[in-house]
């Protein structure tokens, strides 16, 4: 038994428990590696010049042979990859039979159990092997970086897995093996081809069950292809944000529809019967998904928009390779002034930034400021080009939309803001006008007049009627000025609403104004009917 190893001084490597290579070659039989972290000395001079934190119980490296048989890893980590085994470098050899790795870890890496990181007719095999609980960020019980090599899984068991990406498995090309696990740190994936270069991991009457991930709860697959054969079974897989069962990343297009035949990197027999129900998802893609690959306004912004008013609104949404809507909370959306107005232009009053919820985002509380000054007409009725994107998933999207701003519409004026003094357009108070586009203050209204809902100008209270309230006075329940004008005394509304013209008071009648109705003077009575 290997029990309980950690740091080794002046140990630049990580002091994996074993380490083979250059042509070397190791047989395991019956061991046992159990609660190992084998860690660099960091003050060690060369810290840093090697492979440190791969493998916690076993580093395979370039030319090196490792034979496995009824072994057992029992929570074992590495620092960085491969929480019990790492195969590395050109043309390693890794044969594993009838072992269990149980509760492994590789939390700054991939691979929580199994860490293949190989090039030039590399080969490793997992035969009759069971993995359990283990944990990494990328591949909760194997990551495999391949290029000209392969990875065969048979008659084995992956279950129970957990990882940020791909509960099972996640596949990268081994060129982009660093830049791919880096970007995961960082919560972002490179864009990568999305053709498959002929490497890859093949499972064979192997049961993968009950694995979960934040993105594809079996499976990430990037560059590099996961064959499962009819033997093998793939089923119980969770993602608490997408990917049920596979996350993609890197092909690019909205063309493809959500289902595990479109994936580019998920092939054989068995992929057909995995069930429909074989994967579910918190936020979006119940079986498949991939980063957002485009973004763009759910409806076009305004033609023209006065200096200082909100963009109205402004919904953005995203897509990702399949044609769902993304929503995830990792993935943040900005918007910015691009193009030759960027630096007249700025965007204020609310968040340029927000991460893609149900429903999109929506920047409609941002207003369009000019940070020059405005002295006439003239110097706006500039085109500026919005662009809304970010950095996500998989890598820069963006689109583009433009809008004019103008000066100020009729019923709006121009001033100075009092928070930062720039120049705005701003809705004319009840008692103030504008009647014609322009960048003037709005001016006021004569004694008596009012601006009211709808208007650009001025007006009066309708024929015999006047307001009730003066300029002052708030109390008043009125949606609009013009209701606030009501029938003077000796005239009455045949209505009996406000707002409206009013009538003489008929004879032998009396009118007190407001809503009531007329009553008969002294010495006369009402003929009205039902009186």
């Amino acid at each position: 038994d290997v029990v309980g190893t950690s740091q080794a001084p002046k140990s630049a490597f990580g002091s994996t428990a074993l380490r083979v290579s250059d042509g070397g070659e190791l047989e395991l039989r019956a061991m046992s590696f159990a609660d190992s972290f084998p860690r660099p000395d960091a003050s060690y001079p060369l810290f840093g010049l090697f492979l440190g934190g791969y493998g916690g119980a076993v580093a395979v490296e370039a030319g090196g042979t490792l034979t496995a048989m009824h072994s057992n890893f029992t929570r074992v980590r590495a620092l960085q990859s491969g929480g019990a085994i790492a195969a590395l470098g050109e043309q390693p050899r890794v044969t594993l039979s009838d072992c269990l790795f149980v509760g492994c870890s590789a939390a700054n890496g991939g691979g929580g159990a199994v860490y293949v990181e190989a090039t030039k007719s590399a080969i490793v095999t997992l035969e009759r092997c069971k993995m359990r609980d283990n944990v990494a960020r990328a591949g909760g019980a194997l990551f495999a970086a391949l290029d000209a090599s392969s990875v065969t899984v048979s008659a084995s068991t992956i279950e129970g897995n957990s990882a940020t990406w791909g509960g099972a498995v996640a596949t990268s090309h081994a060129s982009q093996a660093e830049r791919f696990l880096s970007s995961l740190a960082l919560g972002t994936l490179p864009l990568v081809s999305s053709a498959a270069s002929g490497s890859g991991v093949t499972l064979t009457s192997t049961v993968v069950s009950g694995n979960s991930a934040t993105y594809g709860g079996t499976f990430a697959l990037c560059e590099e292809s996961v064959f499962v054969d009819g033997g093998s079974t793939v089923a119980d897989s969770r993602a608490s944000r997408c990917g049920g069962v596979a996350f993609e990343c890197g092909a690019s297009g909205v063309a493809r529809s959500p289902q595990l035949a479109s994936l580019a990197w998920l092939t054989g027999a068995g992929v057909s019967s995995i069930a429909a129900d074989a994967g579910s998802a918190g936020l979006f893609g119940p079986q498949v998904c991939s980063g957002p690959v485009a973004i763009g306004f759910a409806q076009a912004l305004r033609e023209s928009l006065p200096a200082g008013n909100r963009l109205g609104s402004a919904p953005v949404f995203a897509l990702d390779a399949f044609g769902q809507d993304v929503v995830d909370p990792a993935t943040n959306v900005e918007i910015g002034i691009v193009g030759s107005e960027a630096s007249s232009f700025e965007l204020k009053d609310a968040d340029r930034s927000a991460v893609l919820g149900p429903g999109g985002v929506d920047f409609g509380l941002l207003t369009l400021v000019p940070t020059f000054p405005v002295e006439s007409l003239a110097d706006l009725g500039r085109n500026v080009t919005l662009r809304v994107g970010g950095e996500s998933v998989i890598s820069a999207f963006g689109a583009m939309a433009s809008v004019v701003v103008s000066g100020c519409p009729a019923g709006q004026g121009g001033g100075s803001r009092a928070v930062d003094g720039l120049f705005a357009c701003s809705l004319c108070s009840a008692f103030q006008s504008s009647t014609v586009e322009s960048v003037a203050p709005c001016s006021g209204c004569p004694p008596g007049q009012f601006r009211d809902e709808g208007s650009a100008g001025c007006i009066s209270c309708p024929r015999l009627s006047a307001q009730v309230l003066d300029r002052d006075d708030n109390s008043s329940s009125a949606s609009t000025l013009l209701e606030l004008c009501e029938c003077v005394a000796g005239a009455y509304s045949p209505s009996g609403r406000t707002g409206v013209p009013c009538d003489e008071c008929p004879q032998g009648g009396r009118c007190a104004g407001g809503v009531a109705r007329p009553v008969a003077a002294f010495g006369f009575f009402d003929v009205s009917p039902g009186s």
